[in-house]
């Protein structure tokens, strides 16, 4: 497809979700072990790279989370843990209706925290839409995203359960918690490298 011209977005992000079936086909059976390995979630990267780049009428010089972003797609492996979980849960008396949703919007929840463009003090702040970028529930002057999911004592009790409930969670090194958000948002990295496995 071409850059310019061509068919409307909507068009091409069908053509996505034909190439997200195939790319995503039985993923809840492999979603765990692909996400252990920086190399499979680098590979399911590249392979969305394309197509994401094609949707956005990106060129190819785009970042591939840049490319995501305007592509308005989560990135692979996210997608696959969300329909790991969604099958998971499908022995629940709740619809598959109801378990789609609830699990697409935690999969959006996380990757607001990889882009660092949720609803956090700090990008509120910078798009003008918060007085300040101070955090709500504590004393600490930048509520960016490491802040949030790693130090603020308000998030305490639910990153306790967030390490219970993801087996790859497990513990945060002292050495991870001071690496940059450019860092973390790497595709053979990411917030999944931040946590290590005992």
């Amino acid at each position: 497809m071409p850059n310019v011209q061509g068919p409307s977005a909507c068009k091409r992000r069908l053509l996505m979700s034909v190439a997200h079936s195939k790319l995503l086909y039985a993923s809840p059976v492999w979603a765990l072990a692909a996400a252990r390995a920086a190399r499979n979630r680098v590979a399911l990267s590249q392979a969305q790279r394309g197509a994401a780049i094609r949707v956005a009428r990106c060129y190819r010089t785009v970042s591939d989370i840049a490319a995501l972003v305007l592509a308005r797609m989560p990135p692979t492996h996210l997608l696959a843990d969300e329909r790991r979980r969604i099958e998971e849960r499908k022995q629940e008396l709740t619809t598959v209706a109801v378990i789609r949703r609830q699990e697409r919007e935690a999969t959006l929840r996380e990757w607001q925290a990889l882009t660092g463009h949720g609803c956090f003090q700090h990008h509120l702040w910078k798009r003008r839409r918060a007085s300040d970028p101070h955090c709500m529930h504590c004393d600490e002057p930048d509520d960016t995203v490491e802040h949030t999911l790693f130090n603020c004592p308000f998030w305490a009790e639910d990153r306790r359960k967030m390490e219970q409930y993801n087996p790859m969670m497990c513990r945060i090194s002292s050495w991870d918690r001071k690496r940059s958000s450019s860092q973390m948002m790497h595709p053979g990295g990411g917030v999944s490298r931040l946590w290590r496995r005992d």
